[in-house]
């Protein structure tokens, strides 16, 4: 027996229910798992399918292992280790997976025949020529249905849809190959130089196309429509960098561009400085930086963002989450919390997923912070009851903030959904801040604008783009 659906939840299981494959393109925090759950139980109790099969995140397998009981009444089987578990009316497996092991893509052929699949957080699988895509085309073949389910299909835009659309079925979008679908749908950089589909894009066309080719297969749902939800809030505190980490940060741009001349700055340079420059930023000093056979050694450094922590933590009640990028910022934010005597429970990639659902369990119930990197916890989870997401630090992909503000602001909320940022006054967070504005991948973005002024032979004003980190 399911729990009660909302309306639009109703109404996107009654549309995709007549279908072999459909996208549920729900908001993040509308309740997609409901919803394919109420599809994939209506196929399998009609007969039309043996099981179902959920591919998502791995870090949020056990959740939605809570959610299958919570919704179903019925326990799923979730599969990874080696892989031997045998079928059950539910399974799940974790799409990372597919990328290298051999097992998990013989359990997920094995698991798929004759069953429905869905792929949830299906822009995991955007990139079409992945090995994890490539995989989970070939091991879901023996389906019957396929459904994707994603609050955020495009983070780039709609070319992020062609493998998607892909895996549902070549007859959704009707175009025989990427190119073809590239030249319907985007400008590329050297389009004009005979050189088609080649370099960054910069246009997108026939977007209404697109629209109309998905509306049979497809249904949509915002927040803002189907749900009450207070609105977001935010503020920002900014901490000076400390003369060390001032001096560090000099000395990383110099080391990592010595010798280079503007035009051979390249995409590794580029996330080579973004990477050390934010680690800095965050009082890490990176030892891949510095030569130890020349008796080179990293500095010491502090986080200048650590007292900013302490202070909103002093003047913030009820559930908190703390995020961070890399586990030595969690580290700081663990001996942080420590110091201040606050009760505190931390999830990240080196906990077991047993211990994590251990240890959210105690945040919700016992503790008032939870110390999370944002690859961990930044998707799947349902946190409703924070009410306050306080971030050390933030991916360079705006997609990961997105998923990370809507562990706390979805349905049936009961926190307050306020978001804090603490950063430090220097290049790389300014520039990471301000594309995340943007709603664009700050690295990918400044690359990109350095490949263009580099095809311009735009010297100066790579140099000043250098400079301004």
């Amino acid at each position: 027996m399911l729990t009660q659906a909302m309306l639009h939840q109703t109404k996107a299981a009654d549309k995709l229910d007549g279908l072999k494959v459909g996208l549920l393109l729900m908001e993040m925090g509308t309740g997609k798992t409901r919803t394919y759950l109420d599809i994939a139980l209506r196929k399998m109790r009609a007969g039309k399918a043996s099981r179902a099969v959920i591919q998502c995140p791995v870090a949020g397998k056990d959740h939605i292992a809570d959610e299958v009981l919570k919704h179903t009444g019925q326990a799923a089987v979730v599969h990874g280790g080696d892989y031997r578990q045998p079928p059950g009316a539910f399974n799940i497996i974790g799409i990372e997976s597919q990328s290298s092991s051999i097992r998990a893509m013989n359990k997920l052929a094995e698991l798929s025949q004759d069953a429905v699949v869905i792929c949830d957080e299906s822009q995991l699988i955007k990139n079409r020529d992945t090995k994890r895509t490539k995989h989970i085309k070939q091991a879901t073949y023996g389906s019957r249905y396929r459904y994707l389910s994603s609050g955020l299909a495009m983070p780039n835009g709609m070319e992020d849809l062609y493998s998607q659309c892909e895996w549902l079925s070549p007859l959704v979008l009707g175009y025989n190959s990427y190119s073809e679908f590239a030249r319907w749908h985007l400008k590329h950089a050297l389009d004009d130089l005979g050189m088609h589909g080649q370099g960054r894009i910069t246009g997108r066309f026939n977007t209404d196309l697109i629209a109309a080719k998905l509306a049979p297969y497809s249904f949509e749902a915002r927040k803002a429509d189907c749900l009450d939800l207070p609105p977001k809030t935010y503020n920002y505190y900014t901490a000076e960098l400390g003369d060390e980490a001032r001096e560090a940060y000099d000395d990383a741009k110099r080391r990592i561009l010595h010798g280079k001349k503007a035009f051979e700055v390249d995409d590794a340079t580029i996330y080579r400085l973004f990477t050390a420059l934010q680690l800095i930023s965050s009082g890490v000093a990176p030892e891949w930086l510095y030569d130890k056979d020349k008796g080179e050694r990293p500095p010491t450094l502090s986080n200048a963002k650590l007292p900013l922590l302490r202070t909103v933590l002093g003047n913030t009640s009820g559930k908190r989450v703390v995020w961070c990028k890399y586990r030595a910022e969690a580290d700081q934010a663990e001996q942080t919390l420590i110091a201040a005597g606050i009760r505190y429970e931390r999830i990240d990639g080196k906990v077991k997923p047993a211990e994590r659902r251990v240890r959210l369990r105690r945040w919700k119930e016992e503790s008032d912070v939870l110390i999370s990197t944002i690859q961990v916890g930044g998707m799947v989870h349902d946190w409703g009851f924070a009410d306050y997401a306080i971030y050390l630090s933030n991916s360079f992909d705006y997609m990961l903030r997105a998923q990370s503000e809507d562990r706390t602001h979805r349905a049936m909320m009961t926190g307050k959904a306020h978001y804090i940022d603490l950063r430090a006054d220097c290049g790389i967070e300014k520039r990471i801040s301000r594309s995340l504005g943007h709603k664009e991948h700050a690295l990918k973005a400044f690359q990109d604008k350095i490949r263009q002024l580099r095809m311009q032979q735009n010297k100066d004003a790579i140099v000043l783009e250098l400079e301004a980190l």
